[in-house]
């Protein structure tokens, strides 16, 4: 069995490294020394000669199979240092669309320059943040979002400001409203100008900064990859959901 390094021991559930590891001679499962000698005997050996266990060999086997073919196909060594973290973890904690942040935080890192450009994080800058895990930009961002959106309800519900294109008339409301819309507009546009800018370095800044978090806390497995890092893409649903219905309420309070 091919050992991949994030391969955790399956008696005391901590990190195998290469060169403290003891493999079953039937099964080849891979065990630290210690705990194998501790244990007498493979963690699996209820399933040895078992349909279970040729299926778990086959599924790891894939597993590592399809991780490197990343690498092979896109011409990328795993093991590259960017900036002090491998290209290798960049991948598994990026998930989706892996080999783009790859280029860009190398890029990043040769030229030392914070500024790229990434079209969603302009368009939808609180929605990729919060998909990809930067809670706190995410929030900032969403406080603009209701405050442009109780505006524009405001401006919609002023009876006014409806009725402006017919009577002409300007009134201090109407100055006010326009005023609020004008300056609500400038700042949205500009906070998405800013995130389509600096969008890849904030996040480059949080990949690396919980990787290396990860590492301090020895919790480097496939799991805690996907729980820290990846995609998710429910939470901009949720995010867009919450930005509309608290923006209603806001303006029902006023």
């Amino acid at each position: 069995m091919i050992i991949d390094e994030n391969m955790i021991c399956p008696v005391c559930n901590a990190k195998l490294f290469t060169d403290e590891v003891a493999y079953c001679p039937e099964c080849g499962a891979p065990h630290h020394k210690k705990c194998f000698l501790q244990l007498g005997h493979c963690a699996y050996a209820d399933k040895h000669g078992t349909d279970e266990q040729k299926f778990e060999a086959e599924f790891n086997q894939n597993k590592v199979n399809r991780e490197n073919a990343f690498f092979v196909v896109n011409k990328i060594d795993k093991n590259e240092d960017i900036d002090g973290i491998s290209a290798e973890c960049i991948a598994k904690f990026v998930g989706y669309n892996a080999l783009r942040y790859i280029n860009v935080f190398r890029k990043m890192a040769k030229s030392k320059n914070k500024i790229s450009w990434n079209w969603i994080a302009f368009l939808f800058p609180e929605l990729w943040l919060i998909s990809r895990k930067c809670y706190f930009q995410a929030i900032f961002v969403s406080f603009y979002s209701v405050l442009y959106n109780v505006f524009y309800l405001i401006a919609e519900n002023n009876s006014n400001f409806r009725g402006f294109s017919v009577t002409g008339v300007i009134t201090e409301d109407i100055k006010n409203i326009v005023f609020a819309l004008t300056v609500g507009f400038f700042i949205m546009s500009a906070i998405r100008v800013f995130m389509g800018l600096f969008g890849d370095f904030i996040y480059k800044k949080k990949v690396y900064s919980t990787i290396k978090q990860m590492h301090e806390e020895g919790s480097m497995s496939d799991m805690d990859f996907i729980r820290k890092g990846s995609v998710n893409l429910f939470l901009p649903i949720l995010l867009h959901f919450c930005i509309n219905v608290l923006s209603l309420i806001i303006f029902w309070l006023i």
